[in-house]
């Protein structure tokens, strides 16, 4: 089977996986929010999101470090991973010990504080489970990495589902989450060792090398949380919990769909380690066309989205309703995180991490500043548009920082093919608006998929690469 091939296979069922466990969230999701309705979602909302707060700094650029490394040849995996993953549950443990304490200090209700302490062991498993996805992604079996996560999906809807007749509140919500968190942790750790074994290990000189190399990822990672979680946090001292519900369920598609890019790139990440170190021509190819992908999906996703979100958030309760707009906001962002979420990581395939730490820094504090300007006078709106705004800028400085140090030029051909096709969906969805709305929605995408073919966006090479045998 050829590299072309065995990328592509298992890219495909990735992306199955991954729908089913994104289909599986935005159940589970449905159900809670239609429990807790649009005041105890916004409780639920501000316990996850100060949770994630800690959960995303804990990361220490560990997992691209991990995904990077094991790329490289010669590597010895079984010490490596051991380090990471002992490093990682340390820093874990340090970290999010700290946000039961630090929500004491602000205005929240018992239930945020019992909430926030709770989830905690959920952010534990959920950084523990994250870090071992390089070890799939290099073996090209990050199938198994989804198969885990369905498994703990699957789990948490039939916990759901039990709390929700029992008639538990918000916290009886956070303890499903915990176990769900916990299960996929023992399933995707018992995967990883039969791939590479690992444990506990504690190699002071390995550890001091890591952080040296990780350390302009960590300070990024810490910036970027402060734009990417601050509009929540902000909006939640400003605001009622009903406010923060009305955001948090758009948020929370946001959130799910964001996942895709994230593991897609994640993927990418050791090959185009391998191809920068030894065939430039072909690391400017893998991400040309890796760009592509990425547009391909976001574009119809962004489009449709403008034409159902209302009936969509309808379907969530009627009183989600007026989340409608602010849906069709965040999803801009979500694309624009398609093609973020590439070029951060490969700007540490080009080493050039150190120079981005700036970029974040900057973006970072003219978010806050954003933040505080917006909320307080436009509530979710404000939030919801200078959430698109910050990301789509770091997008665009992480190309700018990639193209311009490995010297690659795109074609925009394909892209401006790509687009085209968008525009006949939403042509083809605008004449159609007055079907129902899942009949619009299919009609947009056999609309869009019929486009892309016609335009010749997928090269048949590929295709046939993909679905038959390599000679």
């Amino acid at each position: 089977m050829s590299l072309t091939r065995a990328v592509a296979r298992s890219t495909m069922l990735q992306a199955l996986g991954r729908a089913l466990s994104i289909g599986l969230a935005l159940v589970v999701f449905l159900l809670v929010a239609r429990h807790l309705g649009v005041e105890g979602y916004g409780y639920y909302t501000t316990i996850t999101a100060f949770l994630q707060l800690f959960g995303l700094v804990v990361d220490l650029g560990l997992y691209i470090y991990l995904a990077k490394t094991l790329g490289e040849p010669g590597v010895d995996q079984s010490r490596i991973v051991s380090n990471v993953f002992t490093l990682r549950l340390v820093s874990a443990v340090l970290i999010l010990g700290l946000a039961p304490l630090l929500v004491l200090l602000f205005p929240y209700p018992p239930l945020v504080k019992i909430g926030v302490a709770a989830m905690s062991l959920s952010s534990l498993f959920v950084t523990l489970t994250q870090v071992l996805a390089g070890i799939f992604q290099k073996h090209l079996q990050a199938e198994r990495f989804i198969i885990g996560e369905v498994i703990g999906r699957v789990l948490l809807l039939a916990a759901t589902v039990l709390a929700i007749r029992s008639g538990v509140g918000v916290l009886g919500i956070v303890w499903t989450v915990v176990l769900s968190s916990a299960v996929i942790f023992v399933v995707t750790a018992w995967w990883a060792r039969r791939l590479v074994s690992f444990g506990l290990r504690f190699d002071a000189p390995l550890w001091w090398q890591i952080l040296r190399s990780t350390w302009p990822i960590a300070l990024s990672i810490a910036f970027n949380v402060v734009y990417f979680k601050a509009d929540t946090i902000i909006l939640s001292l400003y605001y009622p919990a009903y406010d923060v519900g009305i955001y948090g369920a758009p948020y929370r598609v946001f959130e799910a769909l964001i996942s895709i890019p994230a593991l897609f790139a994640g993927l990418l990440t050791p090959l185009l380690t391998t191809a920068y170190l030894s065939d430039r021509p072909r690391f400017a190819r893998m991400l040309q066309r890796s760009f592509e992908a990425l547009v391909l999906v976001a574009a119809p996703l962004v489009i449709g989205t403008q034409f159902v979100a209302q009936p969509v958030m309808q379907l969530v309760a009627p009183e989600f309703a007026a989340s409608a707009p602010i849906l069709r906001i965040l999803i801009v962002g979500t694309a624009a995180i398609f093609v973020g979420y590439l070029f951060s990581n490969t700007v540490v395939v080009v080493n050039r991490q150190r120079a981005m730490v700036w970029i974040y820094a900057v973006v970072a504090i003219s978010s806050i500043g954003l933040y505080l300007a917006t909320i307080p006078r436009f509530s979710y709106f404000g939030a919801a548009t200078v959430t698109v705004l910050v990301e789509s800028v770091v997008a665009v400085a992480g190309a700018w920082m990639v193209l311009r140090t490995a010297q690659v030029r795109f074609g925009l051909g394909p892209t401006a093919r790509i687009l085209a096709a968008g525009g006949l969906m939403a042509a083809a969805m605008w004449f159609s608006r007055g079907l129902p709305w899942i009949v619009n929605g299919l009609l947009g995408v056999v609309i869009y998929a019929a486009a892309v073919v016609a335009l010749r966006v997928v090269d048949r090479a590929t295709i046939r690469a993909i679905v038959m045998r390599s000679p």
